[in-house]
């Protein structure tokens, strides 16, 4: 430890010094310093356990609300085709196809009640149409898909469906904040108030 005793100073000089010639305000800056890294040490363990039991639980929950990947989880064709739509009209043919192998592979996998369930949040009754549909498609093994398609299921000539997979083939999301606001996306995309019934 450094002896902080003072020496007799210089004349000349004017400044207090350390035995060992160090300035005392050095010395002194020097010693405050190695008490606060101490000090810090010491709480650092309860700054952990803190962020750890409480601040880590916030920061997921909000990561959460934004999170949100059940559909472009397990409809991952379609939402890729779907990135690319303008949504101005129905989607082109590999966007049908893709829709159509990835019903199947979300039966196959018994993932499709998830996924149903997801669409359902967004647009009640829609839970019938992707586990109905996904029995159908079990038959369409060649195309052209959209045909075969809307023949086993009219509802997919509805754009306000496509609209909807759109935004939810991407895994983060605005949507569960703008419902608090009872707002919500239309067919374009924009965000507009919610109808009254809802």
């Amino acid at each position: 430890m450094t002896d902080v005793s003072i020496s007799a100073p210089p004349a000349a000089a004017g400044k207090l010094t350390t035995s060992d010639g160090v300035p005392l305000k050095t010395a002194l800056a020097r010693a405050t310093r190695r008490q606060r890294i101490r000090a810090f040490m010491l709480v650092l363990p309860l700054l952990a356990f803190i962020s750890i039991t409480f601040l880590w639980p916030i920061v997921s929950m909000l990561h959460r609300s934004i999170y949100s990947p059940v559909f472009s989880d397990f409809m991952p064709r379609v939402s890729e085709q779907l990135a690319q739509w303008d949504g101005k009209e129905l989607p082109p043919e590999p966007a049908w196809e893709a829709l159509v192998k990835d019903l199947q592979e979300a039966r196959k996998t018994r993932e499709i009640g998830k996924v149903a369930t997801a669409v359902n949040y967004e647009m009640p009754a829609a839970r019938s149409l992707f586990t109905g549909s996904a029995r159908k498609a079990a038959n369409i093994n060649e195309g052209p898909y959209k045909e075969a398609l809307l023949a086993a299921e009219p509802k997919w000539d509805d754009l306000g469906v496509w609209a909807l997979m759109k935004q939810l083939g991407s895994a983060y999301t605005a949507r569960y904040y703008i419902a608090a606001t009872d707002r919500t996306y239309n067919e374009k995309g924009e965000i507009v108030m919610q109808p009254e019934r809802q």
